[in-house]
């Protein structure tokens, strides 16, 4: 749940709109469908209820029915549009609006109000769009309402009515900026908290399932390698049994902050099991990942060495695609090779292949 909230939030971080997701397209189509078939609802409104005759009833039917087939288009061809026609899509709504505008007051008669839809386009703005891209909604909205109240017969009233209503708009549009950006903010704080494993600070085993899927993607994508490390701490068990489960934790602990003091940036360590680590380290041949496992070991070994009892790392190794061609085929085959280590004298750093994890499989003589 919380993973869907962050896609249909994040949408806020890009450009105009965020990253060209399915699901934030979907939102924002169902959100403007609903804004153009409301509107085109209401100045059908305005015509049933009763009126000044000499408002433009055509002009009204007209705008109503560009609201329902924009509407129908919305939600029909959302899948086709670019984002950025979101934003296009918002400012054709503050034209109609205007449109509207002045269609209902061509009779003389003030009372309509239609002009409060233009708060409609800043709320959808103003959620879904960068803070600069819905200021520049209001900059559309104050230009067009312009051009209505300079079209109307002059009034000392003019001027104040145009600058309480694209003030209340611009307002409106700030204080929804603000309280998305909150939302978003608590929304990836949780979302990071349903990630991260909370005794050593590294990503869980559902974090590192969604990164490995991820560079998995990137890594078939452009073409270059990606490895993955398996690493169990060797002799664990004797830790709990000796001296308590919060001394296994404390070794764990330790070792979560050993990990990463290995890696170059680009690489991510995570806790997928009891005293089960993983490194996704991108970039990366099963040599340059076996360099790495042998630092890592080698640091742990050495951090671990006067404990009681010393404690060591077996690492499993595998890359991408000479080992897998998905993620199920190289956490299958990691796990190979860690077994393999572990049988064949803990403490060692293994690449997967099938004649090491064979032999090691085959019953001692």
């Amino acid at each position: 749940m919380v993973g869907r909230l962050v896609e249909r939030l994040s949408f806020a971080r890009g450009d105009v709109v965020a990253e060209d997701a399915p699901v934030n397209r979907t939102l924002m189509a169902k959100a403007g469908g609903w804004l153009f078939l409301g509107g085109g609802a209401l100045v059908l409104v305005v015509l049933v209820l009763p009126h000044d005759q000499r408002i433009s009833e055509p002009g009204l039917l007209a705008v109503s029915g560009a609201c329902f087939v924009t509407a129908v288009f919305v939600l029909l061809r959302f899948d086709r549009l670019p984002l950025g026609a979101f934003e296009v899509l918002a400012g054709v709504a503050s034209a109609l609006v205007t449109a509207a505008r002045l269609f209902a007051e061509e009779g003389g008669e003030s009372g309509t109000g239609v002009q409060a839809l233009y708060l409609w386009v800043v709320l959808y703005a103003s959620f879904f769009f960068v803070r600069r891209r819905a200021l520049l909604q209001v900059g559309w909205i104050a230009l067009l309402y312009a051009a209505v109240l300079a079209s109307e017969p002059a009034s000392s009233a003019t001027v104040t009515l145009w600058t309480v209503t694209i003030g209340g708009l611009l307002v409106a549009a700030l204080v929804i900026g603000v309280l998305r950006d909150r939302v978003l903010d608590l929304v990836e704080r949780l979302a990071a908290a349903a990630r991260t494993d909370p005794l050593t600070g590294l990503l869980n085993r559902r974090g590192f399932d969604e990164l490995l899927a991820r560079e998995i993607q990137r890594s078939r994508r452009t073409k270059r390698p990606l490895s993955l490390l398996i690493g169990d701490l060797d002799g664990f068990k004797q830790v709990n049994d000796r001296h308590g489960h919060p001394a296994g934790d404390r070794v764990l602990r330790r070792a979560a902050l050993l990990l990463p003091d290995g890696n170059r940036a680009t690489d991510t360590a995570a806790r997928v099991g009891g005293e089960e680590f993983a490194v996704v380290v991108p970039e990366t041949d099963e040599k340059g990942a076996f360099v790495l496992a042998e630092r890592l070991r080698h640091t742990v070994a050495a951090a671990f060495a006067t404990a009681d009892p010393p404690l060591t790392i077996s690492f499993g190794i595998v890359s991408f695609p000479s080992h897998g061609n998905d993620q199920e085929q190289l956490l299958h085959r990691a796990d190979e090779a860690l077994y393999a280590a572990k049988r064949l004298g803990r403490n060692r750093s293994v690449v997967h292949h099938p004649a090491v994890v064979g032999a090691s499989q085959r019953p001692a003589r």
